[in-house]
């Protein structure tokens, strides 16, 4: 519910309608748990009557809020323009009707690449495999960790998809996903140390759980201060 309400704010006070797609896994999760498929796939089960209510009342709830949000900011808008308008609405429209945003320039799909290498350097890089690297682990040995980790980086995907083949491009539409792809380079770095780990144990015909640790936190280290230095040294350079 927290997150819900937080998405709302994001994407109504601010007036980025397009930050809405960054929440649609998280209001689908919250769908998904209110609706107690996770206990109701273990045992065969389909939704209850119980089930359906808190699905209605987590909707209610969430378009309650979104109402409330909407009606503060309209009243603010209308203390300072003097009339009644919806910039976010404006801003939608704008931006998806026919040739409104290349008013501004157009750029190749390398404008973002080259701003997500100089912005991330490696983490951008490593946190795009995030999703291979999650799904494969699922795939090799089941995670019960694995709906969290998709929660947190498929979002990221659904918006370079969108935002991406958009003839004009700016930096700061990839400001929304730089914390997943942080949480995504994380993720293969955790998991590229583990198998590494298992495979030095074998190799060397297992070792102490202390030992396994102090190694892959080593890795995990030697992957990082590369990635560090280069960004200090970018900041040093600015």
């Amino acid at each position: 519910a927290e997150a819900i309400a937080l998405g709302l704010v994001a994407v109504q006070a601010f007036g980025w309608p397009f930050s809405a797609v960054l929440f649609v896994t998280t209001g689908l999760w919250a769908v998904w748990k209110a609706a107690g498929m996770q206990g109701n796939k273990a045992n065969g089960s389909g939704s209850s009557p119980a089930n359906i209510g808190a699905v209605v009342k987590l909707l209610l709830r969430t378009a309650l809020h979104a109402t409330i949000i909407q009606i503060v900011v309209m009243v603010i808008d209308y203390i300072y323009y003097g009339e009644i308008v919806s910039p976010m609405f404006n801003i939608f429209v704008y931006n998806t009707k026919g040739q409104g945003d290349e008013l501004y320039g157009i750029e190749p799909l390398s404008y973002y690449v080259k701003n997500l290498f100089l912005n991330l350097n490696f983490v951008s890089i490593l946190g795009l495999f995030a999703l291979p690297v999650v799904m494969l682990k699922q795939l090799l040995q089941r995670d019960n960790a694995f709906a969290s980790k998709m929660l947190v980086i498929l979002p990221m995907y659904v918006w370079l998809v969108i935002v991406a083949p958009r003839p004009h491009k700016e930096e700061r539409f990839l400001f929304p996903i730089y914390p997943m792809l942080c949480a995504g380079a994380g993720l293969v770095v955790e998991e590229v140390a583990s198998v590494a780990v298992c495979v030095i144990g074998r190799l060397i015909k297992a070792s102490p759980p202390q030992a396994g640790a102090k190694t892959k936190h080593g890795l995990a280290m030697t992957a990082l201060i590369p990635i560090v230095l280069v960004s200090v040294s970018r900041s040093a350079a600015l």
